[in-house]
């Protein structure tokens, strides 16, 4: 799930339509506690927990206590979801890497005390903001608890549709999560209402990209990204809940196997 569900008052919404887990934002200590014991007292799993990070020349920084926010979700399976922005260095630029590394190391061997996992997020816009840069990263900071996170409107809006599977490839074990939607085709640089739809919405092929999700062995969470889209919640978690089961079932038929758990 990823802004389809912003409050704790619709939890029981996504276990009554069938999903079995839930993203979740960076809230201080006290009010991601209270989050997670609710969602783990409804049943469902917490399988990711965003965060924005900042880079500058100096190091990389965070709104809040880092170290709270991991005790927090110790425990919970969830990942440390984790966007890193820039305004002083531009996107995708490698000269960041001298800074980030170092950073990134440092965290990830603090959040593997508490057993947490941690995937890059990449975002258009964002110093790292193709999956490629996550996969740079990711190779260099070389924590077993390090890997990265393929979203799929970003990977459409920044122009990387035909690398895809390439791109699915190249990630192998080091894919952690997974974020999908409906969207259209050929939509690069478009808005985002071509490119973060319901998941029965768009001609992109989402069968197929389950399929590819198979062929590399995934088999970790597969998330609902909803960000800007003006279908009511219900109604967005609901169709989309229908199409997955759809998507599953062509993806079995065309390949013998599944690709992805429900999610």
């Amino acid at each position: 799930m990823d802004t389809a569900v912003q409050d704790l008052s619709r939890i029981d919404m996504l276990e009554e339509l069938g999903y079995d887990g839930v993203g979740w934002r960076f809230e201080n200590y006290q009010q991601l506690s209270t989050s997670v014991a609710r969602i783990r007292e409804s049943g469902l799993n917490l399988h990711a927990v965003y965060a924005n990070s900042t880079l500058t020349q100096d190091g990389m920084g965070f709104r809040g206590d880092i170290d709270t926010r991991l005790e927090a979700i110790a425990g919970t399976g969830a990942v440390l979801w984790l966007a890193v922005k820039s305004s002083e260095f531009p996107p995708s630029d490698p000269a960041g890497d001298a800074v980030a590394v170092p950073e990134l190391r440092r965290l990830a061997e603090r959040a593997a005390k508490h057993g947490v996992r941690i995937a890059l997020y990449p975002h258009a816009g964002a110093w790292i903001e193709r999956h490629d840069d996550a996969l740079r990263l990711a190779r260099q900071v070389d924590r077993e608890n390090f890997g990265i996170s393929f979203n799929l409107a970003h990977a459409l809006r920044v122009g990387d549709e035909a690398r895809i599977p390439a791109i699915l490839s190249d990630a192998g074990p080091l894919l952690f999560l997974v974020s999908l939607n409906g969207a259209d085709r050929d939509a690069a640089g478009e808005a985002w209402d071509r490119l973060v739809r319901p998941l029965d919405e768009g001609d992109f092929d989402l069968a197929g990209l389950l399929r590819e999700l198979g062929r590399v062995g995934y088999h970790g969470p597969v998330g609902l990204q909803a960000f800007g889209v003006s279908v009511p919640p219900r109604e967005n978690l609901r169709r989309s809940i229908e199409a997955w089961r759809r998507l599953q079932a062509d993806a079995l038929l065309d390949n013998g196997a599944g690709a992805a758990a429900e999610r």
